[in-house]
């Protein structure tokens, strides 16, 4: 059966309200590119807000697809994923050692070269909300990354 365009909004923060995650993902799959794009940040922070873990990968899968198929020409040998820009008082200070911000809505799409060599002017400044950070690969980088992740995971876990 189609989906009806029409109430796309309405039974999307439903299904995430809900806790359905199937209802969500046939959503995010079937819906109309045009109608479901303005509505993939708000339906990523309403699964923050319910705490819907299985909801927040399905919708920030969707926007990671969604920018990769845009760019897929350019964007060989990198990596994806949404990212948080801290700005907090606490991290500037510790400068990102053993810190975590406690802000944990994704903000960013980061893009992350790895050997790979495309102007940073081919890939537009936001997609659906999201502003784009293009960096480097680095070894030292990775680690950092994984420690902040795991502290994350730990606090999902948490509630």
């Amino acid at each position: 059966m189609p989906i009806r365009q029409v109430f796309i909004k309405d039974e999307l923060h439903s299904s995430i309200e809900a806790n359905q995650i199937n209802l969500c993902r046939y959503i995010l799959m079937e819906a109309n590119k045009s109608v479901l794009f303005p509505l993939l940040e708000e339906a990523l922070e309403k699964s923050y807000l319910t705490k819907r873990r299985n909801t927040i990968k399905a919708v920030t899968s969707r926007i990671i697809k969604e920018f990769y198929q845009i760019h897929k020409n350019v964007l060989t040998k990198t990596s994806i994923w949404l990212g948080i820009e801290c700005a907090c008082k606490t991290t500037k200070e510790e400068g990102y050692k053993d810190c975590l911000c406690f802000f944990q809505k994704p903000k960013i799409i980061v893009v992350e070269r790895h050997h790979s060599h495309f102007e940073d002017t081919s890939v537009e400044k936001v997609f659906a909300g999201f502003s784009i950070r293009i960096i480097d690969f680095m070894e030292s980088n990775a680690t950092e990354a994984s420690i902040v992740a795991n502290k994350i995971l730990k606090i999902l876990k948490l509630n």
